[in-house]
């Protein structure tokens, strides 16, 4: 499953920046400006933005078989399309169906290892999960240009759409939305916290658990084919909006994944285009250099995973998930400041690269605690988190070129992204990853409808969870 996951964020993010790599051959074929191809770039965004929540929900509804097969089907499906298009107006509806269609890929796959995985083990797969898109990144942004000089940016574009819908075919196929073991029952030595007791996966944080919220007894392993699908979403249920917007971890979770992706989204956008005017490079020396940070990346997302894993082992709760977040943003922050001074490509690099380094370690820590805190609802946190992520690479993209063009130089692009980082350092101090947004109620007395008992526990988490730090 984890090599499952791993692999559709691979293809994923390779579509994604394919249209890069075949930009300049799709603007002189269409005739289209940099300033219109601009407005190609934003449609995609947008639309990522805009699905990101409902997909999240989806992938809680129905589950992440059926939800993901269908995001990787569709955003396959448009990806084809783009290689099809014939004027401005095609290609902008396009990409920004594209982008609709490519929201649902990280929370639905972040659902389907909180179904499939124990506590202890979350930490490398999300890692694993983020470190396929970084190497999909490096190698679209590598290999796209030779693959349109060979064959063409339209067959190139039907080439990733086949992949994608290989992949989605394959993965309702094999893909089961429940596992046939009793997870909770594996895992039940749980980490301590400061104060000495056992900390348990809340209930509902567990797939073999989500069945008290429906009043079953938790008999997963007692009937895998029948009964056992009881993780694939979140039943029909009112949503529980008060629980999200009542707690301080929502707050604090979606923030810190804004200055990540603030602090990260150059890389996808101006970081080649800069090393080729500040150090005049050539560009394939520009393509090189800019390929670093991404492998640094990938290196980041895998440490950071196998980090968080291996500190919970040892029976923090809190320490796995916030020890390797506040560790990466002080890397960030120290490098972000040193960068601008640095003169010549390569050291300027070697610090993009730490700053890289740096935000994605901290990628496990904020997509297991969405696990954490989420429970059956982690599909709908962390595509909140992700909308907030979106809206960050968005704010990057736009204000890079204007704060250039303001003051002449990097350093107030780099030193604003530095105190958004300093700020979420502080964030991870106060996010508790054993408060989830909404506990299940551990039982249901007789005469009290589920809807009711929900309701119950949506007012008393009020009391538990205050908004602010």
């Amino acid at each position: 499953m984890i090599c499952a996951v791993a692999a559709v964020s691979f293809l994923t993010i390779l579509a994604r920046v394919g249209i890069s790599g075949a930009k300049i051959e799709m603007a002189r074929n269409l005739g289209i400006s940099d300033v219109t191809f601009g407005v190609v770039f934003g449609a995609f965004a947008f639309g990522y933005a805009v699905f990101m929540l409902p997909s999240g929900l989806l992938a809680d509804r129905w589950g992440p078989r059926k939800s993901l097969a269908l995001s990787v089907f569709f955003w396959s499906f448009f990806t084809l399309c783009t290689g099809l298009v014939s004027g401005i107006a095609m290609l902008i509806s396009i990409r920004f169906l594209f982008g609709l269609a490519e929201a649902g890929v990280f929370p639905q796959a972040t659902r389907a290892v909180h179904n499939w995985t124990l506590p202890r083990e979350r930490g490398l797969a999300l890692g694993l999960l983020n470190t396929g898109s970084r190497l999909g990144a490096a190698f679209g942004l590598a290999v796209t240009p030779l693959c349109v000089a060979r064959i063409g940016w339209r067959a190139s574009f039907a080439l990733l759409g086949v992949l994608g819908a290989v992949w989605s075919a394959v993965w309702y196929g094999w893909f089961r939305d429940a596992p046939s073991v009793n997870l909770k029952s594996l895992d039940s030595a749980g980490p301590s916290d400061k104060r000495g007791h056992e900390l348990r996966e809340a209930p509902g944080n567990c797939p073999a658990n989500c069945d008290r919220a429906k009043g079953a007894r938790n008999d997963v392993g007692e009937d895998a084919a029948g009964r056992g699908d009881n993780t694939r979403a979140a039943s029909s249920r009112k949503f529980p909006w008060r629980g999200f917007l009542s707690s301080r971890n929502f707050y604090l979770i979606i923030y810190q994944y804004f200055a990540c992706n603030f602090a990260f989204f150059i890389c996808f956008s101006w970081l080649l285009p800069f090393l080729k005017v500040r150090f005049a490079l050539t560009p394939s020396q520009a393509g090189l250099y800019s390929s670093v940070p991404l492998y640094a990346g990938a290196l980041a997302t895998w440490s950071g995973g196998v980090a968080v894993d291996w500190i919970y082992k040892k029976g923090t709760l809190k320490v796995s998930r916030a020890g390797p977040a506040i560790l990466g943003f002080a890397l960030a922050t120290v490098t972000l400041c040193v960068a601008p001074y640095m003169r010549s490509p390569g050291w300027f690099i070697a610090c993009f690269a730490l700053m890289t380094y740096g935000v994605d370690v901290t990628l496990s820590s904020s997509w297991t605690v969405c696990c954490d805190v989420g429970g059956e609802y982690s599909g709908t946190l962390s595509a909140a988190m992700n909308t907030l992520g979106a809206l960050g690479s968005l704010a990057s993209s736009l204000l890079f070129p204007l704060l250039m063009n303001w003051t002449g130089s990097v350093k107030a692009y780099f030193y604003l992204a530095a105190v958004l980082n300093v700020v979420a350092l502080v964030c991870w101090k106060y996010i508790d990853p054993s408060r989830t947004l909404l506990p299940h109620p551990r039982a249901i007395p007789e005469g009290v409808s589920e809807l009711e008992a929900w309701e119950a526990v949506a007012q008393t988490s009020e009391s538990r969870n205050t908004v602010g730090p």
